[in-house]
């Protein structure tokens, strides 16, 4: 990394960032990179879309990783998901940095708690009525009290999981069971504690869905944004809240868009929110807008919202108040910008698309994302499932942007499922340009099962050390790089015109889970695949190379510094910066040297430089591409 790339500010995200929120960063000339979850499998950009990634296991704490962040004040941190809200916190308490404490953002994912605080700081109509309850006969006491339909949903998930209308006190008894026990089955499928399992009743507001996303700096200041539209399940004739469409600029009256900034900012002084990012709904009745509730962290993709349709850098101004900086949420310009996320009708087996052309075909449509393979069990945000689909929305004007959501909407079978097993099933786009497996499977007996072995990429010297093995392989290939050998000699064959990291682990889910026998063991013989074979042997639990052990691997500082740590054969070596590093470490050995790039591939950007004046044309070979270099001595007797 050059010396005036690492002046420029790191932005970190926890856990995990989509296309689309982190881009922007860059335009103000930040550098972005990612703390990525090892434990999850949710939807997120590739490594390689950031300048520097940290793994991390939420279950090892984050005792460690704060050790690994540098407190100089170039490197913050956001968080943009409410699965990590209380490791941020604690994150913040180990950096030494002013926000909510730890204990304080678990009692405040309370929906209960916080409706409490808005009654009791904001005033008892700034949001509606409410109460725990524990049994059908106390929710039905609450609708006899306010009035039917009701809304029950849980006091502390997030994301309209498991949220239903009572419509009546003849639902009260079903309503209540399917809640009470989904959520007992996420509570304990994900190991939550058991105050995840309280519930709660609402007075059912009617009028139409908005948020406001804030930044709170470290004085509990709250910057407000532009209002959001929602659309939900509800206002399009479903039975449910999710979020089916987030869009901008908002069709709300002027003066209750300013109410609504207004309410955003006392909920977070209601809520002692400092250092943050935070997202507030609101419900704009007759009577003008009621807080619904808030989350400590942004909105679901709200920032990718308010910078397509307004030119806010929301993510910008996150990291502003995290420096101590006046952050800049104003609006530049407006254009009618959404994003809908279709859910399947019921639950069943993800099956793909159907004729995604509906979707493609809106004059509206701009792309489209799919974040689960094939074979995954998918259902609706009421029955607890997270969205399978994403699409982006373009328009002149806001009505023909709504229409052509509430047109997607209504192509209720965009998402299939399947209630049965099928014997193949071919898998879904996963994002456009779209991608289709080319399957050429042979079968065997089983009681003739050889050891299954998944390749990824990888030319002809690797493969064919296999092909005698006797084992069964699984080639999962580019067609640039297909040939005569590895067509006859895999087993099964899947071809994409472009292999990347994500599209290669989705293939390998698809075809372990789908296909007529599980894999054993994974493996690459190309460097540009050895992390995603890695990372795919952790995701099936297969027989692999460690994942420590390839990124170790690849960086060529870290494998000289281990080679040094045990006493084994070296040479001198150092990272450099610039070429005027790399000219001192020349002098100084004065002998040739080599520079090369510190994680690279292969032989790629390696050159010689036999004294100072090559040195130059050197460097910049060396440089061109990567992102640091490292030159080492080349004395006879030392290589």
């Amino acid at each position: 990394m050059s010396q005036s790339e690492s002046a420029l500010p790191l932005v970190l995200f926890l856990g995990n960032a989509r296309y689309g929120e982190f881009e922007p960063l860059r335009e103000t000339g930040a550098r972005v990179g990612l703390i990525r979850d090892t434990s999850s499998n949710g939807w997120s950009a590739r490594d390689d879309a950031f300048d520097t990634v940290l793994p991390w296991d939420p279950a090892e704490g984050v005792e460690g990783l704060a050790s690994r962040i540098p407190r100089d004040g170039s490197v913050c941190v956001l968080n943009l998901r409410e699965a990590y809200v209380e490791h941020y916190a604690r994150l913040c308490a180990l950096l030494s940095l002013p926000s909510v404490a730890p204990a304080d953002v678990a009692a405040l994912r309370s929906k209960h708690l916080m409706r409490q605080l808005f009654r009791d700081r904001i005033g008892p109509d700034s949001t509606g009525r409410f109460r725990a309850v524990a049994s059908a006969a106390e929710l039905r006491e609450f609708g006899e009290t306010h009035g039917w339909p009701v809304v029950l949903k849980p006091a502390t998930l997030y994301s309209s999981l498991f949220v239903v209308t009572v419509a009546g006190p003849e639902a009260v008894e079903a309503a209540f069971a399917q809640v009470r026990d989904g959520v007992a089955d996420h509570v304990r499928a994900k190991g939550l504690p058991q105050r995840f399992l309280e519930l709660q009743a609402e007075e059912f507001l009617e009028g139409s869905n908005h948020s406001v996303d804030l930044v709170v700096d470290r004085d509990g200041v709250p910057y407000p944004s532009p209002v959001v539209d929602v659309l939900t399940g509800a206002d399009l004739g479903g039975d449910d809240f999710h979020h089916f469409a987030r869009y901008a600029p908002s069709r709300a009256p002027g003066p209750a868009r300013r109410r609504m900034a207004e309410l955003a900012v006392a909920a977070a002084r209601a809520l002692g929110l400092r250092l943050c990012a935070a997202h507030v709904e609101f419900i704009l009745t007759p009577r003008g807008p009621r807080l619904l509730e808030a989350g400590i962290r942004p909105g679901g993709h709200r920032a990718r919202v308010l910078h397509q349709a307004h030119g806010v850098s929301f993510m910008a101004a996150y990291a502003a108040v995290m420096r101590g900086e006046q952050p800049d949420l104003a609006e530049r310009f407006s254009m009618p910008f959404g994003i809908v996320t279709p859910f399947p009708r019921a639950t069943g087996v993800f099956d793909g698309l159907r004729d995604p052309q509906r979707l493609t075909g809106l004059a509206s449509y701009r792309g489209h994302s799919v974040y689960h393979s094939p074979g995954k069990l998918v259902g609706t945000a009421a029955q607890g499932h997270w969205q399978v689909l994403s699409a982006e929305l373009v328009a002149d004007t806001t009505e023909s942007l709504v229409r052509d959501m509430e047109a997607v909407w209504h192509m209720d079978d965009l998402v299939a499922v399947r209630t049965e097993p099928a014997e193949r099933t071919e898998p879904a786009e996963r994002m456009e340009p779209a991608e289709r497996m080319e399957p050429a499977e042979r079968t065997e007996p089983a009681e003739t099962r050889r050891p299954h072995l998944l390749v990824v990429g990888g030319k002809d010297s690797g493969f064919a050390s296999l092909a005698d093995l006797g084992v069964r392989i699984t080639l999962v290939q580019e067609r640039a790089n297909l040939t005569p050998l590895q067509t006859e000699r895999a087993d099964t064959l899947v071809v994409h015109d472009l292999l990347d990291a994500g599209l290669a682990e989705a293939t390998a889910v698809f075809l372990h889970e789908h296909g007529t026998a599980p894999f054993d063991a994974v493996l690459s013989f190309a460097e540009a695949h050895l992390l995603t074979a890695a990372r795919i042997g952790e995701r099936l639990s297969l027989v692999h190379n460690p994942l420590p052990a390839v990124r170790d691997s690849r960086d060529k500082l870290r494998t000289r510094a281990l080679l040094d740590e045990r006493g084994l054969p070296s040479v001198q070596y150092r990272a450099c910066g610039s070429l005027a590093e790399a000219t001192a470490f020349q002098a100084r050995l004065g002998t040739p040297v080599i520079l090369k790039p510190a994680d690279g591939s292969g032989s790629r950007g390696v050159c010689l430089a036999h004294g100072p004046d090559e040195l130059a044309p050197a460097w910049e070979r060396a440089s061109s591409g990567v992102a640091r270099s490292s030159p080492r001595s080349t004395s006879p007797d030392r290589r």
